[in-house]
């Protein structure tokens, strides 16, 4: 996976955790174990989204659609 696929997965992880709240209003019982998925959604999320940024950083490119974004190449 490229690093921008790894970010938008993160972004999407980090969507999951506004319907794990919305699931979590009437939970219940289960109050624990929404509050664990949260916080492993979460981690997740902000975790891709950083070694996404930290490949792209790495590689020493900014790719849009193919070509290479930087100056002079």
């Amino acid at each position: 996976m490229d690093p921008e696929e790894l970010q938008e997965v993160g972004l999407f992880l980090l969507l999951g955790i506004i319907w794990v709240m919305l699931m979590g209003t009437n939970a219940g019982e289960y109050k624990g174990i929404i509050d664990i998925m949260l916080i492993v959604l979460f981690v997740a999320g902000v975790s891709l989204i950083a070694y996404g940024m930290l490949l792209m950083r790495r590689t020493g490119k900014l790719m849009k659609g193919g070509k290479d974004l930087r100056e002079g190449e």
